[in-house]
């Protein structure tokens, strides 16, 4: 799946606006009409989020409202969908939230969330991460 960044500012959306309780005037680290691979989809407080690797060149989670679909396609077979108990919501209470992604990152381990370990940059969830985007971009090549 392919998106293109359309939006670089959480406030020029209001449904993204309150749900995200942080850096509302901030320019992200997201280019507007770049193309993104999408790596992952989780869904935090109903509002869709896209696993991204960014102008950092590190996986991060940005709304879906952020970006327009490009390609549909979710090329490699092996996506799963799972329920994980530890995303956060606007509050930092836990929510729950369904992730689609890697098996791994789908999975429910209890203590340990690999989404989670992903986004907050944890060396354990960018190596996991490193494996998956190399296989869904070769789907690209």
């Amino acid at each position: 799946m392919k998106v293109k960044c359309i939006k670089v500012f959480l406030k020029d959306d209001p449904e993204v606006a309150q749900h995200e309780s942080f850096g509302l005037e901030n320019r992200l680290d997201i280019s507007l009409d770049q193309h993104y691979i999408v790596y992952g989809i989780a869904f935090i407080d109903n509002l869709a989020h896209y696993l991204i690797r960014d102008d950092t060149y590190y996986p991060n989670s940005y709304p879906a409202n952020l970006f327009e679909i490009v390609d549909s396609q979710l090329p490699y077979e092996e996506w799963h969908v799972g329920k994980s108990q530890h995303a956060c919501g606007v509050d930092g209470i836990a929510r729950y939230s369904y992730v689609i992604g890697s098996k791994e990152m789908a999975t429910d381990y209890g203590d340990y969330d690999v989404y989670d370990s992903i986004i907050l940059h944890e060396d354990e969830g960018l190596a996991h991460f490193e494996e998956w985007r190399i296989l869904i971009d070769r789907q690209y090549e």
